[in-house]
């Protein structure tokens, strides 16, 4: 029997119990099929999932020592009625900026992004990134960013530049750091 199946099995069981408020779900509640272990792990994924409100005790490293008891909630009940959700099935969000982004799950991404932006394009972005900064170092910062545009064809000039802005902008990576290729790029050739 898979995880899955146990806990469809193990809400379900939650579910037929929901009258008695908190109860506390065994092995023999599953003629011996799941064993307490089980149960406890199980359970505990289904509150982390909010399915369940579930009460224990557990050591020092986070593992259940002790099972309270169990009561299923809305979310569950709605689930077992009306199958609302795929149960064990995650929910994966991902958010993607930049250029040529994609995802890759089960699989390696060996490719190369090449993308051309022009030097103009890129302190402007750039500049406008660090508008959005509520610091105190904002004028600086946009005052660095200045002079690297117009040092770009100095090697040693721009160099020292990139990293006072590196240096300033530190916790402010957020912001600057989908810049810090493009502007490495510009160390190399200038």
């Amino acid at each position: 029997m898979t995880d899955t199946e146990k806990r469809r099995i193990i809400l379900q069981k939650y579910y037929e119990r929901r009258t008695e408020g908190k109860v506390k779900l065994a092995s023999e509640d599953f003629n011996g099929t799941i064993s307490d272990s089980e149960i406890a792990r199980i359970s505990k994924g289904l509150y982390d999932d909010r399915l369940i409100t579930f009460w224990w005790s557990a050591d020092e490293t986070g593992k259940i020592i002790k099972v309270k008891g169990g009561r299923i909630e809305q979310p569950g009940i709605r689930q077992i009625e009306h199958g609302t959700s795929q149960l064990g099935r995650p929910s994966v969000v991902y958010n993607l900026h930049g250029h040529n982004t994609r995802v890759n799950v089960g699989s390696v991404d060996s490719s190369v992004n090449v993308v051309d932006v022009s030097t103009d394009k890129l302190f402007a972005d750039l500049k406008s990134a660090v508008q959005l900064m509520v610091a105190s170092e904002k004028e600086e910062i946009l005052r660095i960013v200045d002079q690297m545009s117009r040092a770009a064809g100095d090697p040693p000039k721009y160099a020292r530049l990139y990293s006072k802005l590196i240096g300033l902008a530190a916790d402010h990576m957020t912001l600057i750091g989908p810049f810090i290729p493009a502007l490495s790029q510009l160390l190399s050739s200038t």
